[in-house]
């Protein structure tokens, strides 16, 4: 059965259905596949190929680095939280194509190991870069709330806010029940599920910067994310949403 044509007014203009729109910089789209946006990003960073081959002879190591972080790695990191949530199959473009640009800029071998190219200049995958903002968006909701807009103060709950009990999991974020493979892939429930996941002594770092670097080391908590499965179980809660 078709369904009729939804008409929406605001006032007196007809608001018109578009596939996608663009708001603070992030493009969604009428499915929330972020393939719009992921698409755009590829053609922001794929014109700095034929740029990288010919300065990765001229400029120094570090100063290669620096221009890989301003130019790229700035562009992946603005809204992975929200887009790096989808398909992995639909990151994979733009995952080799930022493979390829540090391969680039390393001058390394087509044999060297992916993971080798990100551990080179200190920085992480787009799959563990997603994992690794949502628990720096977690941390400020426990020790810096006034780096954060005022909609995320009261974004996340802890256990012991439901019951009175005194389990091992008191401390731990609530998991809240979803119907819908949308609502399973939600900030709110994933980034619960995976700061759960954290070892106590990460938890425990109050200063973001050392949380950041885990000891100075970026590939120390890097272990950790990789340890959880980018596409994460949801247990049964109780809550519902």
């Amino acid at each position: 059965m078709l369904l009729a044509p939804v008409e929406l007014r605001l006032g007196n203009v007809t608001l018109k259905q578009v596939n996608c729109c663009k708001y603070l910089g992030i493009i969604i789209d009428n499915d929330l596949t972020w393939l719009e946006h992921i698409n755009y990003i590829d053609n922001k960073i794929l014109k700095f190929t034929g740029m990288f081959y010919q300065i990765r002879h001229i400029l120094p190591y570090k100063v290669l680095i620096t221009i890989y972080f301003a130019f790229v790695h700035s562009h992946l990191l603005y809204g992975i939280e929200i887009y790096g949530n989808t398909h992995r199959g639909y990151l994979n473009k733009l995952m080799v194509l930022n493979n390829k640009l540090l391969r680039i800029l390393q001058n390394a071998p087509r044999i060297t190991p992916v993971p080798d190219l990100y551990k080179n200049f200190n920085t992480l995958s787009i799959p563990d870069l997603h994992i690794f903002q949502i628990h720096v968006l977690i941390h400020k909701f426990f020790y810096h709330k006034v780096k954060l807009p005022l909609i995320f103060t009261l974004y996340f709950n802890e256990n012991f806010l439901f019951h009175n009990h005194h389990t091992r999991n008191r401390d731990n974020l609530h998991l809240v029940r979803c119907n819908t493979s949308y609502g399973s892939k939600s900030v709110k429930l994933k980034g619960s599920n995976l700061w759960n996941q954290l070892p106590s002594d990460l938890k425990l770092i109050t200063s973001l910067n050392s949380f950041k670097s885990s000891d100075g080391q970026i590939s120390n908590l890097n272990l950790t994310l990789k340890s959880q499965i980018f596409e994460t179980q949801i247990p049964n809660p109780k809550t519902k949403i």
